[in-house]
């Protein structure tokens, strides 16, 4: 009897000691009322694979939280824990994987299991922006039987912005961004999610106002003209789709962004002033999605060739920007009308989306030999378009920057700058690489002899400046054309 007794006083007190043990480990407040989980988390979303999903929120300070990534054979296979801070906010990252078609489930819970919030058939693929207006005559879809699984969307209204539910909201997506998402599903295997934010609105609306102060053209145009907000409140302030969109955007990784802005500000283009103002806002807004996102595929949409007057300015402008940067790639549009013009530009998207190769509308690098010794004399720089290219040199001899340079890699100098003027001929810029030496010759006379720099040593580099007077290379429209850097391998 007394070995009774003391099995079951052993067994009372393994169980007090374990009960005492979970306690021990339960560090947080006790929770009262449910915590809120960030709007960039919800049921049927695609996230970005291969990469990291911040899961953030807002609770009671001192609750801890288990934050899972739960795979479709119900298994965990990522967790956080969080406490929540004294400023009732809460962050965790998650590792993301490869991408697929599987299910996963979010599940975020508190250590006491008093409450939990579980988000549904999560995948990961690829997340495209969309940034910008719609094409011309591109039609909201209508057929409510298309197929919509494979992909998820997140919508920014004037004011506001929410994850679509696609089996009602199909009618908010254009049929432009159905077909780009459609070729991306298709070509990658991958789901797609889309984050749109397209409006009728002004370039300013799109640009931060941190990057506004910082270029002080835009920002004393926009104050000329009593546009300056440094408090944007809804749709039509400056600096508010920057505003609202990076708010979202903090918490999301994405692979390629789409940019068409169109003919909303055409008509300011008769003020050469205001295509001045454009282009640095242009330039502004490319930069600080440039560096915002490094490793990210940025497509710039030409304006279509509608009948407006200004068209060629604009697309001028575009094409200069898009030139300048290296993951700013242009989509282009000359040879489309604006009608029927979907299935061509969703092609292009697409390859230019995936660094395939596209056809260039800029012509080609030509190089003049000499018959008798083979050498290569001249560069020519073939520009296809009808601008009246001007070089411009620079005579201030303090730090300004020359921006059409041209370098030789001396094998015992280093790179050099050389002194050596380009000459405009109809649409090419031509670098002559000879040059006169003075020797000696067997008479002991000074002779100059006439050489050749070795054009596997040239590098050609034109360069861009924020303040448009000092750039040195411009078109007809006083704005610079063409940025780029060739090495000749």
């Amino acid at each position: 009897m007394k070995k009774i007794f003391l099995m079951i006083f052993v067994i009372i007190f393994v169980f007090f000691v374990a009960s005492c043990g979970d306690s021990s480990k339960k560090q947080g407040v006790i929770p009262t009322k449910e915590f809120i989980v960030d709007k960039n988390i919800d049921n049927n979303a695609v996230y970005q694979r291969k990469t990291n999903l911040t899961v953030s929120g807002n609770g009671e300070t001192g609750v801890n939280l288990i934050v899972e990534l739960i795979n479709k054979n119900n298994r965990v296979i990522e967790s956080s824990n969080v406490k929540i801070d004294k400023n009732n906010k809460w962050k965790v990252s998650l590792e993301t994987p490869n991408g697929s078609f599987d299910s996963y489930k979010i599940r975020i819970y508190d250590e006491y299991n008093k409450f939990e919030k579980i988000f549904t058939n999560i995948r990961f693929g690829e997340v495209i922006m969309v940034m910008g207006d719609s094409l011309p005559n591109d039609e909201l879809l209508v057929d409510e039987e298309i197929n919509l699984s494979f992909m998820s969307c997140y919508y920014f209204t004037n004011n506001d912005g929410n994850w679509l539910d696609l089996s009602k909201d199909y009618n908010l997506i254009t049929e432009y961004l159905y077909q780009v998402a459609t070729t991306s599903y298709e070509n990658l295997n991958l789901p797609v999610c889309l984050i749109v934010n397209q409006t009728n609105a002004k370039l300013y609306e799109w640009l931060s106002i941190k990057n506004i102060d910082q270029v002080s053209p835009i920002k004393q145009y926009l104050t000329e003209n009593e546009l300056y907000n440094n408090n944007p409140t809804s749709f039509g302030d400056m600096g508010y789709l920057e505003l609202m969109r990076s708010e979202f955007l903090k918490n999301m990784h994405i692979s390629k962004i789409l940019w068409y802005h169109g003919d909303n500000e055409l008509d300011l283009f008769n003020d050469d002033k205001y295509v001045n103002i454009y282009f640095q806002m242009l330039m502004t807004l490319m930069d600080s999605l440039v560096n915002s996102y490094r490793n990210v595929n940025i497509a710039l949409v030409e304006t279509m060739n509608i009948d407006k007057d200004n068209v060629i300015k604009l697309r001028r402008v575009e094409e200069y920007v898009g030139n300048y940067y290296t993951n700013v790639k242009i989509i282009p549009t000359f040879d489309i009308n604006g009608e029927n013009n979907i299935e061509n530009i969703v092609k292009r998207t697409y390859n230019i989306l995936n660094n395939n190769k596209l056809v260039s509308q800029y012509g080609n690098l030509i190089t003049d030999i000499d018959s008798n010794t083979e050498l290569i004399t001249k560069i020519k720089i073939e520009i296809n378009n009808t601008d009246n290219i001007i070089l411009k040199n620079n005579t201030k001899e303090d730090d300004t920057i020359n921006y059409f340079n041209i370098f030789y890699d001396d094998p015992e100098l280093g790179r050099i700058l050389l002194d050596i003027d380009p000459i405009i001929e109809n649409n090419f810029i031509i670098i002559d690489l000879t040059y006169e030496e003075e020797i000696i010759n067997d008479n002991d006379e000074i002779e100059n002899v006439l050489k050749v720099y070795d054009k596997n040593l040239v590098c050609i580099e034109y360069g861009m400046s924020a303040n448009l007077k000092d750039v040195n290379i411009f078109n007809e429209y006083k704005i610079p054309i063409l940025p780029f850097i060739i090495i000749f391998d």
